[in-house]
């Protein structure tokens, strides 16, 4: 629900104001709409999506009292509404501001014979998840992750997050939602994290290692946001020269500082207000000074903190921040950018209490639209993703917006307009089948001895010809740190008889043997005098590879038959078990094969089909089971809904709210329910409002209905709990109604 004072009157004294780019435009008109699922899959309701997208229109009043002429495609000089530009809508009740919408202006359409002109508006959450990402897949058991974590870094790189997205400037990045990983980097040190339902998670203690790359006197860009006013927060960056560099926010004092071990103190400032009570903690470092933010479009120069050219990050500690990131900035003017991008609201986060499990493993998505993986994650988590009234995301699974408190009450007769409830809209299910995939690990997770591939017979090769062998792994295997360092076993003409080191049976081998024309029968090593080999590796997106091997023949003479394979001849102190066997063979450090499980819960009704949900790699087991009791005990009885409800206008409700629809007659409350808002519609037409809401019903109570000794007992823990003073009617007014 928005905050905000709002007690309407028998009638509605209220303005709305429109804002493109930050500069006010008269209007007609105006209307809006979304919806979203309510983190149901699709399949079991009639409405909605998992990823909701607020649309709407805006007709524009003409810009002066006396129309000229309608507007033409060329040769105007006046204010035309174009395609791109950001969008704000306000409604000012008593003095009190209220946000309505936040997007961008889309296509317009303009009368030939009037002065107006129509805007298409959206938040653009939908277009903006059309960005396409690539993740990899993970294999960490020791560090703290959900599956969200991949949906995280989607909507992350689509620019939703709290962090400005991943680029190809970026050297560290570490969000912290749903999970500990680094994006970019090497997590060394987990710490501590901490994070409450609807809370931000942030990491005390976490060491993450930088990507080492040449940095060529780039500018150094740290992005960073405090958790909330009330917590203290740093991070410490530890820089190659054995230096570092520290920025803090006092929460006592309410100031920003940075600090480095050249210079000391170089800059304190007071915050005095930050979005969502979450100051910045960014800071920009070159050879003339440092850059401190104290909001997205407010910095200052500190020619104290420089730092020289050749100087990289090593490794980042945070203290309480919600993320931490990195850039080593090609274009100076980009971290000015992307601080900017900091100026949206932060993500609203209604993380399941379901989904309780570790997850060691995640799968990876290889140039795939953000959309898609958001979709496949709210589809099976039960979860959904909007961008709300003010510009803000949403995430919330059902079981969340199922057990939110009502935060409103409306009397029918007061409030409600036009509208009809429905049953079974959506139908009753006996059951509840939930199919996944867990991860199966092997290896040893720190060197590549787990083997990935080795053909199961000896190939014979052409001399002088280049030999490619491609292996694609099915799609129920993910290959973690695959050793791309290809070494032979045997190559003489290279001195290489690398007999011991392959005994180890740790990384990846090719070797080339000739037949043995004579006796012994056999494998024997060849690259000497007659020929040079050679043998590549390249990798191929993330579940493919591709091996090249040639033998080169210096003469005519020499063998004739060429294998890739191990010498049983002449093996030195190469083991039995290694000669004479099929090559390449390709090793990592975690092989993971995914096989399926299926969980089931029943409804406790007999009616309908028992419902199946593929949840794929996204639910654990254990998670998955208490998943499928939480859907079965929803679908297992017959939902009510109300579909565009025409009620009076009320700028505090949100979709995601709970609220109670109430029945009175003259001795009262006849019954009321509970709803979760899915929908929401609102028009206006000068200063008038209107609004319909789609409500799903999650609790009706009969008001009217008799008390028990149970109910008695569910109130009052003992006779003398009861309070004396109360009349009978009091006391059993407390008590609960029969649902």
């Amino acid at each position: 629900m928005l905050k905000g004072k709002y007690e309407p009157g028998p009638v509605i004294d209220a303005t709305l104001r429109i804002f493109v780019d930050g500069v006010e435009r008269p209007h007609l008109s105006a209307s809006w709409e979304g919806n979203t699922s309510g983190g149901l899959p699709s399949s079991l309701v009639a409405a909605g999506d998992g990823v909701y997208s607020r649309t709407g229109s805006i007709t524009w009043a003409p810009e002066s009292a006396v129309t000229r002429h309608p507007l033409a495609p060329v040769g105007e000089d006046r204010w035309m509404p174009t395609q791109g530009a950001h969008v704000r809508i306000v409604a000012v009740v008593g003095g009190v501001e209220f946000p309505r919408f936040w997007g961008y202006l889309g296509a317009s359409t303009y009368s030939l014979t009037t002065d107006t002109v129509t805007t298409q508006i959206s938040d653009n959450l939908q277009a903006g998840l059309q960005e396409q990402v690539t993740i990899p897949p993970t294999w960490d058991p020791t560090t703290y992750s959900r599956t969200g974590w991949v949906a995280w870094r989607a909507i992350e790189q689509a620019g939703y997050g709290i962090l400005p997205p991943v680029t190809r400037d970026t050297v560290l990045h570490v969000g912290h939602q749903f999970g500990m990983l680094a994006a970019v980097g090497k997590t060394t040190g987990t710490g501590k994290h901490f994070g409450e339902p609807g809370l931000y998670t942030s990491a005390e203690n976490q060491t993450t290692a930088a990507v080492i790359t040449d940095r060529a006197g780039r500018d150094i860009m740290f992005y960073a946001r405090v958790g909330n006013w009330g917590e203290r927060a740093s991070w410490r960056a530890l820089m190659t020269d054995g230096s570092s560099v520290m920025m803090q926010w006092n929460h006592t004092a309410r100031t920003i500082s940075l600090w480095t071990s050249r210079a000391g103190h170089v800059a304190e400032k007071k915050i005095d207000s930050a979005l969502d009570g979450s100051p910045l903690m960014c800071a920009k470092l070159n050879s003339k000074g440092a850059r401190v933010w104290v909001a997205p479009h407010e910095s200052e120069l500190y020619p104290a903190g420089s730092i020289p050219d050749g100087v990289r990050v090593a490794t980042v500690t945070t203290g309480r921040t919600i993320g931490i990131k990195v850039d080593y900035l090609t274009d100076w003017e980009d971290g000015a950018r992307r601080v900017a991008m900091m100026s949206r609201p932060l993500p609203r986060l209604q993380l399941s209490a379901l989904e309780q499990a570790r997850v060691p493993a995640m799968r990876g998505f290889e140039n795939v639209t953000c959309e898609s993986v958001v979709k496949a994650w709210c589809e099976a988590t039960l979860s959904t993703v909007w961008v709300d009234e003010e510009g803000r995301l949403n995430l919330a699974a059902r079981d969340r917006l199922a057990t939110g408190k009502s935060v409103i009450a409306d009397v029918l007769q007061e409030r409600v307009f036009g509208g009809a409830w429905k049953t079974a809209r959506d139908g009753v299910r006996s059951g509840v089948i939930i199919e996944g995939i867990r991860a199966n690990a092997q290896g040893s997770g720190s060197f590549a001895n787990a083997i990935a591939f080795q053909p199961s017979n000896i190939q014979e090769i052409e001399p002088n010809t280049d030999v490619e062998i491609f292996q694609q792994w099915p799609d129920e295997v993910d290959v973690h740190g695959l050793d791309t360092n290809f070494k032979a076993v045997v190559d003489a003409r290279r001195n290489i008889f690398a007999w011991d080191d392959f005994n180890r049976g740790v990384g990846s081998w090719w070797a080339l043997s000739f037949e043995n024309e004579g006796e012994p029968e056999g494998y024997r090593w060849t690259g000497a005098e007659h020929e040079t080999l050679t043998g590549r590796l390249e990798t191929l997106g993330q579940r493919a590879v591709k091996m090249t091997f040639r033998v080169q023949k210096k003469t005519s003479g020499g063998p004739e038959k060429y294998y890739l394979a191990t010498p049983s001849i002449a093996t030195g102190s190469l083991r039995f078990g290694n000669r004479a066997v099929p090559m390449p063979i390709l090793r990592c450090r975690t092989l993971v094969t995914w096989t399926k499980f299926q969980r089931y819960h029943t409804s406790g009704s007999h009616m309908g089909p028992v419902y199946r949900l593929d949840s794929g790699w996204w639910l654990e087991p254990a998670d998955a089971s208490r998943v499928a009791q939480a859907l079965a005990s929803e679908i297992g009885v017959e939902r009510i809904t109300l579909d565009q409800l025409e009620m009076l206008w009320d700028p505090r409700k949100q979709v995601g709210d709970t609220v109670t629809l109430q029945a009175v007659d003259d001795s009262g409350v006849r019954w009321e329910a509970e709803c979760l808002i899915t929908g929401y519609r609102e028009s206006w037409t000068g200063k008038v409002p209107s609004m319909s809401l789609d409500l799903d019903v999650k609790k009706l109570t009969d008001a009217r209905a008799g008390k028990t000794y149970q109910d008695m007992e569910g109130a009052y823990l003992t006779y003398g709990a009861v309070p004396e003073s109360k009349t009978y009617n009091e006391v059993y007014s407390r008590l609960p109604g029969k649902v």
